[in-house]
């Protein structure tokens, strides 16, 4: 008995794993033929990411020399530019969102937040 068992065991292993990989392999493939485009990303800040995006009138983030490389003019952000997160989106090919904080610049939020930030500020 202990002798067939020997026998048998690998065989039965080979087989299983084959018709598994077989079948596997099908589902794989179908899903090869659906490829995933993300369209949106969350980032949940940190120092790399997250650069201030304080939008009220007097905020240094909408002054000169912050933002003139990228997208032209200040936009909110204390950087020159683009950032880490920026990058990352432009590799899975997520268009970056400015309009967002420009539809915001032109006049005062006033959230608790953005209070908040001001008085940080002082």
């Amino acid at each position: 008995m202990h002798f067939v068992l020997r026998l048998l065991f690998p065989l039965f292993l080979s087989i299983s794993l084959f018709s598994g990989r077989v079948s596997a392999g099908g589902v794989y493939n179908h899903h090869l033929r659906h490829r995933f485009r993300p369209t949106k990303l969350f980032v949940f800040g940190d120092s790399y990411t997250d650069t201030g995006n304080i939008l009220f009138p007097i905020s240094p983030g909408l002054q000169f020399p912050y933002g003139i490389t990228f997208p032209g003019k200040p936009i909110g952000r204390f950087s020159d530019g683009r950032v880490l997160t920026d990058f990352a989106g432009k590799q899975i090919c997520v268009s970056v969102s400015v309009s967002l904080f420009r539809r915001f610049s032109d006049r005062p939020v006033l959230t608790k937040n953005k209070w908040l930030s001001k008085e940080a500020l002082k």
